[in-house]
Parts: C-alpha cells; sequence; structure tokens
C-alpha cells in the first residue's frame, strides 16, 4: 500500500491546482503539468488519488474553450443552473415544511394512541374488578 503524502506536499498540490485552474486557457490540463507545477514526481502525485481526481474533473471543465459562439450558450446554462439551483431550495424548503408538518401528525396520533391503550387499560381493570362481561345489544351501539 502507497503512503499517503505529507501536510505540505498536500498543501503544495492544492497550490498547485489553483494556480494551473486560474491559468487555464482552454488547453487540456495534464497531470505532467500539475506534478511540473507542484515539483513533484508523478509517483508522488499520485500518492494522492483525492487530489488526482479533484485535478481532473476541475481540468475536464476547463477544457472546454470559451470562444465567443459558445460563450454565450455558457451564459444560458449558467442562468439553466441557477433557476434550477433556486428551485431545488425552494422544493427543500417545501419538503421541510411537509417534514414538519408530518411529524407533528406523527406526535398528535402517538398522544392518542397513548391515550386509548390508557383507556384500554382501565377498561380491562374494571372488566377484572367486576368479573362479568354485558354484551352489547345493537340499539346501545346506536
Amino acid at each position: 500500500m502507497r503512503r499517503p503524502v505529507g501536510a505540505t506536499t498536500h498543501a503544495a498540490i492544492e497550490a498547485a491546482i489553483a494556480r494551473l485552474l486560474n491559468a487555464a486557457d482552454g488547453k487540456p490540463l495534464t497531470i505532467a503539468q500539475l506534478a511540473a507545477e507542484a515539483g513533484l514526481s508523478r509517483a508522488t502525485l499520485y500518492r494522492a488519488p483525492t487530489l488526482v481526481e479533484k485535478f481532473r474533473v476541475a481540468a475536464r471543465q476547463c477544457d472546454v474553450v470559451r470562444t465567443p459562439q459558445n460563450s454565450d450558450r455558457v451564459h444560458v446554462l449558467e442562468a439553466e443552473v441557477s433557476i434550477l439551483r433556486c428551485r431545488e431550495n425552494d422544493e427543500i424548503r417545501e419538503l421541510r415544511v411537509i417534514n414538519r408538518n408530518m411529524a407533528q401528525h406523527i406526535q398528535a396520533l402517538s398522544l392518542l394512541v397513548r391515550d386509548r391503550e390508557r383507556e384500554v387499560k382501565r377498561l380491562q381493570l374494571e372488566l377484572s374488578e367486576c368479573g362479568r362481561v354485558v354484551p352489547l345489544t345493537a340499539d346501545v351501539l346506536g
């Protein structure tokens, strides 16, 4: 098993990722570039797999060259993402309200069940003390 990188190396990789992403000009970013920027070998870099994956994901996002044609499309998509996030937040808020209401209903029903159980126990005790059961007739049941 590979030994994970230390805190200093981790910080160097994080800083290199930030520098490369900030300087990205639409050309593909590579692991070799990241290793060179961090001043590390690729072998050392691969001992930080979460950072390598983070870099790969970010690099894929930077691969799109923003030309005037696709720049407009990017703005439209960013606006759509913003709208979807707002809808998602609204939906989450609504679901939290529903969840809170359901919790209140459950609590109320739990109290009713507890009261019914007490009533059943009381009636069982009364029945055991009385010793006889009188059947209910249809006219009593209403």
